[in-house]
């Protein structure tokens, strides 16, 4: 042990004398610690966690693919209400964009992570609420819908102390009021781990959000993203088969 005080001392002697050099250990042992716990705080979030949904292995993703450019892309919103009206191959299937709002009405305006999402969305995934319900289909019809919304279970928390009466009561985005019907479980905060939701609104409520509203009826408007559960039986190869004519 005396030995090892020794060595302490002596290296400690070095540093002092050298400072820049010491300075620049420090930084670089501080740099190389915080990347590593960045890239893995993305890896969990993206790649290690599991879907909070029930079932996660009948859930397929639903995108885009055009021959004259790589890679994958979304669904418009018009794309999406054709395979939802005519496929074969979903029990259900939803619809999701994050974006951000203003959290206005309870002092200074507050930026908040909000998830427009289609009146299936909460049923699809079999999400069992933590206060109230989720979204009815009814809420989500065009052009309008009706102004209601879902909180996260940290915003609960943090804005209504976990009243287990918050449903009913309001809550205001973008000026505009929101009825607050329901509040998702503990550790949901939407399928955009990165981008976790706080506030969750139905997507007729886009044109009130989204500084574009009109992006929401252009076919090419390839903004959104998809996710349908799978019909008993139906293997993600007989979907693709089956989607890619109505695509």
């Amino acid at each position: 042990m005396s030995g090892f005080v020794g060595d302490l001392r002596y290296g400690l002697r070095g540093l002092v004398r050298n400072r820049g050099f010491a300075a620049a250990a420090v930084l670089s042992l501080a740099l190389g610690i915080g990347a590593n716990t960045t890239i893995f705080t993305l890896l969990n979030a993206v790649f290690l966690r599991p879907v909070a949904a029930a079932d996660p292995a009948t859930l397929a993703a639903v995108v885009t693919l055009d021959a004259h450019t790589p890679g994958q892309f979304g669904l418009s919103y018009l794309n999406y209400r054709d395979l939802r009206d005519r496929n074969g191959v979903f029990s259900s299937l939803l619809l999701y964009s994050p974006v951000t709002a203003s959290l206005t009405g309870r002092g200074d305006p507050q930026l908040v992570m909000v998830h427009l999402v289609t009146g299936s969305y909460f049923g699809t995934l079999g999400i069992r609420m933590a206060v109230g319900r989720g979204f009815l289909e009814e809420e989500d019809a065009p052009p309008e819908g009706l102004p209601v919304a879902v909180l996260s279970y940290p915003l609960w928390m943090r804005l209504y102390g976990g009243d287990a009466h918050v449903a009913g009561r309001s809550i205001e985005l973008n000026g505009r009021p929101y009825r607050i019907v329901g509040v998702a479980p503990a550790g949901f905060a939407g399928l955009n781990q990165m981008a976790g939701a706080e506030v969750f609104l139905p997507l007729s409520g886009f044109a009130h959000i989204v500084p574009a509203p009109g992006l929401v009826n252009r076919r090419r408007a390839l903004i959104f993203s998809a996710l349908g559960r799978l019909k008993p039986g139906i293997t993600r190869q007989q979907a693709e088969q089956q989607l890619q004519p109505l695509a």
